[in-house]
């Protein structure tokens, strides 16, 4: 029994989205062999590609697309996101830009865009293509978040605080967001919020050594130096090669006149 072309897209559809990105990989071919030129399998072929390290492949098939219908507006970002992940941001912006040409509502478009401009320290432009994809939206964490991102940079803080916190309301697992969360929190002097944003983090996920040293540096403000070097010291469990933990530990290690401990942190 032959499956039909929709069949067997859909079926490749759900390996993706699941993550069985081999499946869905031999399911695009498939639909190939059958009809080379179609444009949807060429283009998440490419995505595949890309997602397992291929990235000349995932251009060369992501093109291709675009040759057989120019105007398809997500292998643009597709190929946007190739470019950007390669940390060709110049190359990766007109695709995006190309994308939202094409399909002005393309929320998620706008959001890679906005991580460009962050990138290159834009944060006008990075703030304003935040707020057109919140505007299609509104749940999207990740426009949350880069917005948080680009008004902390502009100096714009209780700003900051509103994205992230709105970015952790959508998404509450979202780790990132409760992490530079904590951090502008203790920025403007809210140690007790910004212990609680970074013990969340925590809780999410335990083995996340930056929310671990974000909490040391908090406790070591506030004076907890026992506390301090125990979140230090989580950290380095995690990361033992964590430059900045070793060196906020010595300086802990040396309030509390823990002399040759702190040199021996230094060092390391």
């Amino acid at each position: 029994m032959q499956f039909s072309i929709k069949q067997v897209l859909d079926l490749a559809l759900q390996h993706h989205s699941e993550n069985r990105l081999r499946d869905a990989a031999k399911a695009y071919r498939q639909i190939l062999q059958r009809h080379p030129n179609h444009p949807v399998a060429l283009h998440l072929l490419g995505v595949v590609s890309h997602q397992i390290g291929k990235d000349e492949t995932a251009i060369k098939l992501i093109k291709r697309a675009l040759s057989i219908k120019p105007n398809y507006p997500e292998p643009y970002n597709s190929l946007g996101n190739v470019y950007k992940d390669r940390g060709d941001l110049e190359e990766a912006t007109p695709y995006y830009h190309k994308a939202i040409a094409l399909f002005p509502k393309f929320a998620e478009a706008h959001s890679n865009l906005s991580s460009i401009y962050y990138s290159q320290g834009k944060f006008d432009e990075a703030i304003a293509s935040c707020r057109k994809a919140i505007a299609i939206d509104p749940n999207d964490a990740k426009s949350h978040t880069t917005l948080g991102n680009a008004q902390k940079e502009s100096g714009n803080l209780h700003e900051a605080i509103a994205c992230y916190r709105k970015a952790t309301e959508v998404k509450p697992d979202y780790l990132n967001a409760h992490n530079n969360l904590g951090n502008t929190l203790a920025a403007v002097g809210e140690l007790e919020s910004s212990i609680a944003s970074f013990e969340t983090a925590i809780s999410i996920k335990p083995e996340f050594a930056e929310a671990h040293y974000n909490l040391g540096n908090v406790f070591l403000e506030r004076g907890k130096l026992d506390d301090a070097v125990t979140s230090y010291h989580e950290a380095l469990a995690i990361k033992p090669d964590y430059g900045e933990a070793h060196n906020n530990l010595g300086n802990t290690l040396k309030k509390l006149g823990k002399l040759d401990d702190a040199f021996a942190s230094y060092h390391k």
